[in-house]
């Protein structure tokens, strides 16, 4: 092996640092998930954490890890995380003992608490801890859960739910109800009866019914259901998807009507006082379209990461605006447009900040400069009188309503230039109040401003919702009974035996003594709307239930524990008699009593006979339809051979007729290149031939081109030597005297006979 050099370990080493740095920022992010407070109807104490001594609850205040409700009796509250709402009943406490990205984990004290499950994704993500055992939830659906001071039982209207206690854990499906005791036990029993708490709970679900927001908003994001009731869906080129509320007050501005609270770990988050108030104000960005106030979700993505206000701020420590009577220091704020990157103030990853703008921005280097403040940004909405609210100091500090302390900001060139700041104040600059820090009660589910007094539990107010706790079987009462049987054995229900608050959990209130009606056939009844939840279903006979009930023989009650009376005849007081007389009437007396002791044996014995042939024909009934099950599990697993044969005989044929198709594509393929090859070769030698041929003529042609060349230079040569001969011929040919020239005529020179040694003329 070679050595690492010192380099490479000083590169691992601050790799390491960094992944290190990273984790631990990754760490310490927020959680992107919340719960939000939708509704409140009579008095409920919120409480931060377990150390906290608790205020009213107000509607829209987020709700993190640790907060604890407890409705006052009469009273109910809705809660909403995602798309899952939780609804509870008077006399209730339920804390959140977990909410972050992961996990949903809640802690039911006591009393009704009903969760509706929309999505089946947070269905897997919800965790509900009961005092004798907990409760997961398989699929969405409708559930409900009493508990009280010996007992608790979840009732799943539809869905799908499992009960942990002690050991073991019992699947509870529609139309059935768990029964948990406070020893770890579980039974299973049919549906019960509806009550007033049922029907509001179903009149609530079918109020926050979501038709249009989850085309272009995630079920994820609290406080979705509320947009289709209070607003209308529309598109704008620029912008896409846009929200504009229906009635809003004149002059209203998003970020206005409400209240700043100082919330853990966020810091300033708004609290608004509209019932739709939260997600426009925690999630996407505000425009102003043609004049009107619409709210932009943004791009869709599976799981938005909350966030406490979505503004840029104006003003610092030392900022005031000029009023009538001088000046006073104030801070001002307006919403984020589309595109516009949100920084926040408290401590948070990049990975985070990336995920909280990823709706609006993709760019990541816009982000990162707007986070380092590089360059100079600009706010579409800081230009607009109507986008920009100023207060005093002290409206946000103790945490007052907004829009009864606006301030009209006369000088406009003064809140231009006005220090800008795209980070929350921290509380070097706005340190909250107290009264910042929690909730004020501002609205209730009746509409009154300020809240209604809140009294402590317990108190004068009428009770509304009672736990529906069925009564325990005696001692060798079955757990579970067909439907239609009567219930042998059981206590009978006593009014004066109702429990009055003792017990784990119980804060003083009342449970309800009426026992609860376990497996008799009742009529069925209309599910509360539920968008894709099955049908309520009716109880099924006890041999189709889970097999972790366990079924036990039924005793033989006696009269007394029938309710049945004893028929004593009392003899009316008469004077003395003779002895005669008294004998008579002792005799008399005797006989009577005889004859009603027999009439009690013979009840007896009816009653054991109808008991014998009731648990005879359940034992019928029970080895019936074990036999049917037993047959139809033979037919099961006969059909199951028999398809298992089939299928093996199908593959086999397949696997035949593969290899066939696989031997003729090979027989052809080798029939194909022999064809290829006999026709390369034909091919070849006509190839070879054409070549031939070619050549053939090739030297044919040359021949007779060789020819044609000898036939020329014969020729040439023969005119050549004609042409020599007539030269010669002229040569030796005497030239005729007109063709000598004057100048030798007139020298009178020789002629050319002369020069050749002829006469002269």
């Amino acid at each position: 092996m070679f050595p690492v050099s010192r380099i490479s370990r000083f590169a691992f080493a601050f790799a390491a640092l960094l992944a290190v740095f990273f984790s631990a920022q990754a760490g310490a992010d927020p959680a992107g998930r919340v719960g939000r407070v939708a509704l409140l109807d009579g008095p409920t104490l919120f409480r931060v954490d377990r150390a906290d001594a608790g205020s009213p609850a107000s509607v829209n205040w987020p709700v993190s890890s640790g907060a604890i409700f407890d409705t006052e009796r009469g009273s109910r509250a809705e809660i909403w995380v995602g798309s899952t709402a939780f609804r509870l009943a008077g006399d209730t406490r339920l804390e959140f003992s977990a909410i972050d990205d992961r996990l949903l984990t809640l802690q039911l004290a006591t009393g009704t608490l009903s969760i509706v499950v929309r999505d089946r994704e947070q269905a897997a993500d919800l965790d509900l801890r009961l005092p004798d055992g907990r409760v997961q939830f398989v699929d969405a659906g409708r559930y409900r859960i009493d508990v009280g001071p010996e007992r608790s039982s979840i009732a799943v209207d539809a869905g799908q739910a499992v009960v942990h206690a002690g050991n073991g854990s019992l699947s509870v499906g529609p139309g059935r109800t768990a029964d948990l005791d406070a020893g770890g036990r579980l039974a299973l029993y049919g549906e019960a009866a509806r009550d007033a708490f049922d029907d509001w709970v179903a009149e609530r679900d079918v109020a926050t019914r979501v038709r249009a927001a989850s085309r272009y908003v995630s079920p994820q994001m609290t406080g979705y259901q509320d947009l289709d009731g209070y607003g209308d869906w529309d598109t704008v080129s620029d912008y896409g998807t846009v929200w504009y509320p229906r009635a809003v007050p004149t002059g209203w501005a998003p970020y206005r009507y409400g209240r700043w609270a100082w919330v853990a770990p966020w810091g300033w988050t708004w609290v608004d006082a509209a019932p739709w108030g939260f997600a426009p104000f925690h999630y996407g960005r505000w425009i102003e379209v043609r004049g009107r106030w619409g709210w932009v979700p943004g791009r869709y993505v599976p799981r938005p990461v909350y966030a406490p206000a979505l503004v840029a701020w104006i003003g610092n420590a030392g900022w005031s605006v000029g009023l009538s009577a001088g000046r006073a220091p104030a801070v001002g704020w307006f919403p984020l447009a589309p595109r516009e990157v949100y920084v926040p103030s408290y401590r948070a990853s990049t990975t985070y900040v990336r995920q909280i703008n990823v709706t609006q921005i993709t760019n990541v280097t816009v982000i990162n400069e707007a986070v380092a403040g590089r360059g100079e940004r600009r706010f579409a909405n800081r230009a607009s009188p109507r986008a920009v609210t100023v207060v005093p100091v002290g409206t946000v500090r103790e945490g007052r309503a907004v829009a009864a302390a606006a301030l009209p900001v006369r000088d406009q060139r003064e809140l231009r230039q006005a220090p800008l700041s795209a980070r929350a104040p921290t509380g070097n600059w706005l340190a909250p109040d107290t009264a910042a820090t929690r909730p004020q009660g501002e609205r209730s589910g009746r509409g009154e401003r300020g809240g209604a007094s809140f009294a402590q539990p317990g108190g004068e107010r009428a009770p509304r919702d009672a736990p529906r706790l069925p009564q325990r079987p005696t001692a060798g009462a079955p757990a579970v009974a067909a439907p239609g049987t009567p219930a042998v054995g059981l206590n009978a229900p006593n009014a004066s035996s109702a429990p009055d608050g003792g017990g784990r959990g119980n804060r003083g209130r009342e449970i309800s003594a009426e026992p609860r009606q376990r497996n008799s056939v009742e009529p069925p009844r209309p599910a509360a709307p539920f968008g894709g939840a099955p049908a309520v279903r009716e109880p099924r006979p006890p041999e189709t239930q889970a097999p972790a009930v366990e079924r036990r023989r039924m005793e033989s009650p006696s009269p007394a524990d029938q309710g049945l009376p004893e028929r004593r005849q009392q003899m009316p007081r008469q004077p003395a008699a003779p002895q005669a007389e008294q004998d008579r009437m002792e005799q008399q007396r005797q006989a009577e009593q005889a004859r009603s002791m027999q009439r009690q044996t013979e009840q007896r014995q009816e009653l054991q006979r109808q008991t014998e042939q009731r648990q005879e024909q359940q034992r019928q009934e029970v080895q019936r339809q074990e036999m049917q099950r037993q047959a139809e599990q033979r037919q099961s697993m006969q059909r199951q051979a028999e398809q298992n044969r089939i299928e093996q005989q199908r593959q086999a044929e397949q696997r035949q007729l593969m290899q066939r198709q696989t031997e003729q594509r090979q027989e052809m393929q080798r029939q194909e290149g022999q064809r290829q090859e006999v026709q390369r070769q034909a091919e070849q030698r006509q190839s070879m031939q054409r070549q031939e041929m070619q050549r053939q003529v090739e030297q044919q042609r040359q021949a007779e081109q060789r020819q044609l060349m000898q036939r020329q230079n014969d020729q040439r040569q023969m005119e050549q030597r004609q042409s020599e001969q007539r030269q010669m011929e002229q040569r030796r040919a005497p030239a005729p005297a007109e063709a000598r020239s004057p100048e030798s005529r007139r020298e009178g020179g020789p002629g050319r006979g002369e020069r050749d040694g002829g006469p002269g003329r």
